[in-house]
C-alpha cells in the first residue's frame, strides 16, 4: 500500500493543484483576495467602465483638467482593477 502511494507521489499523480504547488506546501496566495472577491472587483470595474462610457456618450468628452480626471484616472483605475481580476482568475491566483 505504501509503495503505491510513494510511486504515485513520485510521478506527480497526487497532491497537485492547478496553481502548480503541492497541497503539502503553503498556498502562496493565502493572504490574497478570494475568488468571490475577484469576481466582485471584476463586476465593480465593469460597472465603473460602463458608467464612464455612458457619461461620456451622454455628456461628451470633457475638456481641460476634467479630461485627465474623468477619463484618465477613472479609466486607469477601473481598467487596472478589471485586468488584474481577470489575470488572477485565469491563473487561479486565489486561495
Amino acid at each position: 500500500m505504501l509503495e503505491a502511494v510513494d510511486e504515485a507521489r513520485n510521478h506527480g499523480q497526487t497532491g497537485h493543484r492547478p496553481g502548480g504547488f503541492e497541497m503539502t506546501e503553503k498556498n502562496p496566495y493565502r493572504f490574497g483576495p478570494t475568488r468571490g472577491e475577484l469576481w466582485g472587483w471584476l463586476a465593480i470595474s465593469a460597472g465603473g467602465l460602463g458608467l464612464l462610457g455612458g457619461a461620456l456618450a451622454f455628456r461628451g468628452l470633457p475638456t481641460g483638467p476634467a479630461l485627465v480626471e474623468v477619463v484618465g484616472i477613472a479609466g486607469l483605475l477601473f481598467g487596472y482593477l478589471g485586468a488584474r481580476s481577470i489575470k488572477r482568475l485565469i491563473r487561479q491566483e486565489h486561495p
